[in-house]
């Protein structure tokens, strides 16, 4: 039962993230730094006495790591919420019971490590997505290809770190979250 309700409340969080990162989360950080990249201002911005890491990948970074979580938390409501209303239309379950069954089964431990692992999350989509937009060439088609590199380099990069974070919450204990 633990290992099972582990893995359902680690789903909700991983598919937010990769939708996230497939279709906003890279373009997020590119968006302006790409435009940024593009009008040449990255480097007019040292001359103005301005970091551009400062001026545009941290705002990025930090935006993408407060997100995740609210995303996830409002994944996990959706969804529950959602399969609550398929049991009662197609099987007939009444909401208060499947909401007590809910609550029984998946532990609040289930739930944080979920939720906690999310700023990871954002700030290696943050991360990933504004470095391979500073180094982009190549105009049109080299944001597209960054663009497509970044994607696959954020699920690798979040599949790794889930794994490894799991790892670390099981070890601390269920106590721990």
């Amino acid at each position: 039962k633990r290992h099972a309700a582990w893995s359902l409340a680690d789903g909700a969080e991983l598919d937010v993230v990769e939708g996230f990162a497939a279709r906003r989360g890279v373009w997020l950080p590119q968006a302006g730094v790409v435009f940024a990249h593009y009008s040449k201002a990255t480097w007019r911005l040292p001359s103005l006495g301005a970091d551009p890491v400062k001026k545009l990948v941290v705002p990025r970074v930090l935006a993408c790591t407060i997100l995740m979580p609210i995303l996830c938390v409002f994944a996990d409501v959706l969804g529950f919420s959602a399969s609550m209303l398929v049991a009662l239309v197609q099987f007939g379950t009444p909401p208060s019971f499947f909401y007590q069954s809910g609550l029984s089964a998946v532990e609040m431990s289930d739930f944080l490590s979920g939720v906690l692992k999310t700023p990871f999350f954002g700030a290696q989509i943050g991360l990933i997505g504004c470095y391979l937009v500073m180094i982009t060439r190549g105009g049109t088609e080299g944001v597209g290809k960054s663009t497509t590199r970044a994607v696959v380099s954020v699920a690798v990069a979040v599949l790794l770190s889930d794994f490894f974070l799991t790892k670390l919450f099981i070890a601390i204990g269920p106590a721990a979250g």
